[in-house]
């Protein structure tokens, strides 16, 4: 054997014995994350908890905003808060004036009662009390905790801001935690006893989700990263020594095969040849998990992310290009909690929270209402207006999903409008007409799916839309790739308990002779 081939096998050894315990977490981890995710409040959630908006003595806009007509802000919504008319609305820092002389105002945000022009009630003990009740699925508080930084379940940097937030335990079945932003009464997060656990077997150890790296983001990724190449860098040594093998025995019993005796070695060397190569597919994808992929891979010179504020324009219209009249919604929807004034390019629309739904309604038309329905017009207008006026690009309509447009939860909305742009970075735009959602790939990005998404977790058309067979084979390939691992620390464990019989006889036969 060469310097290269010991090289090779050394590196084997060293990284095999640590990457093996590491690969054995993440592959029975990521088998509990096919069932039980990290906790998180979803918008469904919000939805589902959100009071209802009274229908009658709606006040016109201009009332409420105290603006004209002419005038445009950023958002403006409207909700049910703690038994109040609550609206929302940013963008006013050039107004000369505060309309609202009482509301709180941060950055050019009021939030005012819309029914006295004053601005809500402040939030007290009792208010965030009744918001957890409201929250938990039944039972007494038993126990409140003052965070001031984040820790377990509320370790994303947006918790920041949210600061000091409220811990509520309760005494029920579910053992339910709920977390609530002491400034804002906001729900944070919501834990139950069940999933705390199965986040502490699954998610947590798979994902990496500590407090110490979660923080730092930076730190965490980069943990990730240097975590999938050692994975990576012991996988591949195996495959190679692994086919090093089988030509060794070619060439002196000029048969194929494994050339190893003992059981124990022989499986491993099977294993790892037929489980090889998704240990070495789960290394790569492991270290992109966070990571893009690299330019000089694949290079691209546009944005990376193009998402719905780029592509229909960030600047609001005005106020009076909103011909429907909110109020006419109550006629349509009857359970509405809350209405926001959305824009796609310059067709205006409200965004309805019907029940635990989201409904876009098209405001363009006084009088009628119609729900969201961009044309091929409008779509091209603002991939004209994002890419240039000069840019080729073919547009069609597609009414099932394909490679690059599945998602492995609900979906994403059908039909919808793929446009391919004629560009180096041959970016490619998924645009709803219901919802004016975005999805933007460009030739990165379409890399890092068939070598994350596709290899990691199945991500693959055909699996998404069979989840049954999907789960199948990503059990049947865990469940091989831990063998591998096994077979593997079996062999280590072997020696070293021999290099430990060794030196215990050593031991004693100097001992025997000094004496």
């Amino acid at each position: 054997m060469n310097i290269v081939n010991k090289s090779i096998q050394w590196l084997h050894k060293v990284t095999g014995v640590i990457i093996a315990i590491f690969f054995i977490m993440w592959f029975i981890t990521g088998i509990v994350l096919l069932y039980h995710d990290y906790p998180r409040v979803s918008s469904a959630d919000r939805n589902m908890h959100s009071a209802l908006i009274p229908a009658d003595n709606l006040p016109a806009l201009s009332h409420v905003s105290g603006l004209s007509d002419s005038v445009a802000i950023k958002t403006l919504t409207v909700k049910q808060w703690l038994g109040e008319t609550v609206w929302t609305i940013s963008g006013l820092s050039n107004h000369k004036e505060n309309p609202m002389e009482d509301a709180p105002v941060t950055g050019g945000n009021f939030v005012i009662n819309g029914d006295s022009l004053v601005a809500p009630k402040e939030i007290t003990q009792t208010i965030l009390d009744s918001i957890a009740t409201v929250w938990s699925t039944g039972g007494i508080i038993v126990k409140v905790d003052t965070l001031n930084q984040r820790q377990q379940w509320i370790m994303y940097e947006r918790y920041e801001k949210s600061l000091p937030i409220l811990r509520y335990y309760f005494d029920n079945p579910e053992k339910s935690e709920i977390f609530i932003s002491q400034k804002s009464g906001e729900v944070l997060q919501t834990t139950t006893k069940s999933e705390r656990i199965w986040s502490w077997l699954g998610a947590i150890p798979h994902k990496l989700y500590i407090p110490a790296l979660r923080k730092d983001v930076k730190r965490w990724e980069n943990v990730l990263l240097i975590g999938g190449l050692f994975c990576l860098g012991a996988a591949l040594s195996g495959m190679y020594m692994g086919i090093y093998y089988i030509f060794i025995n070619i060439k002196k019993t000029h048969r194929s095969g494994s050339p190893f005796k003992k059981r124990i070695w022989k499986y491993h060397h099977i294993s790892g040849l037929v489980f090889g190569i998704f240990l070495i597919a789960w290394g790569i994808s492991g270290s992109l998990a966070m990571q893009r992929v690299p330019k000089w891979l694949v290079n691209y010179e546009g944005e990376y992310f193009v998402n719905s504020s780029k592509l229909w324009g960030k600047e609001p219209l005005k106020l009076d290009s909103y011909k429907l009249d909110y109020r006419d919604l109550f006629s349509k929807f009857k359970d509405i909690k809350s209405i926001s004034w959305e824009h796609f390019g310059e067709v205006p629309a409200y965004l309805v929270i019907n029940g635990d739904k989201e409904i876009y309604v098209d405001a363009s038309v006084s009088g009628e209402i119609r729900l969201m329905n961009l044309s091929k017009e409008e779509i091209e207008s603002a991939v004209r207006r994002y890419f240039g006026d000069n840019v080729n690009y073919a547009i069609s309509e597609m009414n099932e999903y394909d490679e690059y447009y599945l998602s492995q939860a609900d979906g994403y909305p059908l039909p919808v409008w793929k446009i391919d742009v004629e560009n180096k970075d041959g970016s490619r735009l998924y645009v709803s007409p219901t919802t004016g959602y975005v999805k933007y790939l460009n030739k990165n990005r379409m890399t890092k799916k068939w070598l994350f998404g596709a290899t990691h977790y199945l991500g693959i058309k055909y699996f998404v839309l069979h989840k049954t067979l999907r789960y199948v084979c990503l059990w049947i390939l865990s469940m091989g790739c831990i063998f591998v691992c096994i077979t593997g620390l079996c062999i280590y464990f072997s020696k070293t308990k021999k290099l430990f019989k060794i030196y215990f006889v050593l031991l004693l036969r100097s001992l025997s002779a000094s004496l």
